[in-house]
């Protein structure tokens, strides 16, 4: 399951507490687009060291069509 996300804080806690419910979490995958809030960096980076996946998309917002092509391109060809 992949979802985008930027500076979501609580919302994101919620998000992924709410998935978790329904896929393991190495299932879910996060695109980061260019979020600097201290709070959700550090959501981030808990739930990534217990195995959540965490992408980071830089770069204009265009570029997030691109990155999520990257990204379930990687998981395609994994699954």
């Amino acid at each position: 399951f992949v979802v985008f996300q930027r500076d979501a804080g609580d919302d994101l806690y919620n998000l992924i507490t709410y998935y978790t419910q329904v896929v393991p979490l190495d299932s879910l995958v996060v695109i980061d687009h260019q979020g600097v809030e201290k709070a959700t960096q550090e959501i981030l980076s808990y739930y990534g060291n217990l195995g959540m996946h965490v992408w980071r998309c830089e770069g204009a917002f265009k570029n997030k069509a691109k990155m999520w092509s990257h990204v379930t391109s990687v998981y395609s060809q994994s699954s």
